[in-house]
């Protein structure tokens, strides 16, 4: 009965305590050679989840380093609470969230909507190629798609842009969200491959909405 009683409760700590489950994120790209800004693109990293923070607190600079190594002298990198000086252009890269989820889903298609469309609405004066291009290689699953007995993997960042150029301000923050889901084949391991799958979606959107930035800020 003792044996029994222990199994029972092994399989409870296993399979109903630890179900959310992240990664440290990095982003993996070729060197943007090619760009060469008279002023770099002010840019800053804030780590904004409140939840699934299980890679020891590595994951700003875990990024920071990734985009350096990417565009080099091109980026200036800044504090998230700094304020942008006229005449700048200036991203801030907000991690919301970054984990999986066993058995539910961590965000809604509604919620990414409702996003999107205040960023439209707010990105004037030529910015809403940038909502474009993020609003376009989005991978948010069908809400009556089934999550029980699967890891739910979702990446949301904020990718806000200041634009102080002008002597009109724009000021959006566009969504860059990605689910990904994982039979519980390997436990937790199939956690953290729906974790970096979804991640490596939302990398590529954050490597393609700075590229577009710097098109924008270059002409």
């Amino acid at each position: 009965m003792k044996k029994i009683f222990s199994t029972i409760c092994l399989m409870s700590i296993l399979v109903g305590c630890a179900t959310e489950k992240s990664i440290t994120p990095t982003i993996d790209s070729s060197p943007r050679a090619e760009v060469n800004l008279e002023y770099p693109l002010l840019i800053s990293v804030f780590d904004g989840r409140t939840s699934n923070r299980d890679d020891n607190g590595n994951a700003e600079e875990s990024i920071k380093n990734s985009l350096t190594k990417i565009y080099g002298k091109n980026l200036q990198w800044i504090s998230d609470f700094d304020k942008v000086p006229n005449g700048r252009t200036a991203i801030r890269i907000r991690l919301i969230i970054l984990g999986a989820n066993f058995g539910s889903r961590i965000v809604s298609s509604s919620s990414y909507q409702n996003a999107v469309s205040t960023a439209r609405i707010s990105a004037t004066d030529g910015w809403g190629t940038v909502v474009g291009v993020a609003d376009g290689n989005t991978v948010i699953n069908s809400g009556t798609m089934t999550t029980e007995g699967w890891w739910n993997g979702t990446a949301w960042v904020d990718f806000v842009v200041e634009d102080n150029s002008d002597t009109k301000k724009v000021e959006f923050t566009t969504p860059l969200v990605a689910e990904h889901q994982e039979n519980n084949t390997w436990g937790y391991s199939s956690g953290h491959k729906a974790t970096e799958v979804a991640w490596n979606s939302v990398s590529t959107q954050i490597l393609r909405s700075i590229d577009a930035v710097l098109r924008k800020t270059s002409n």
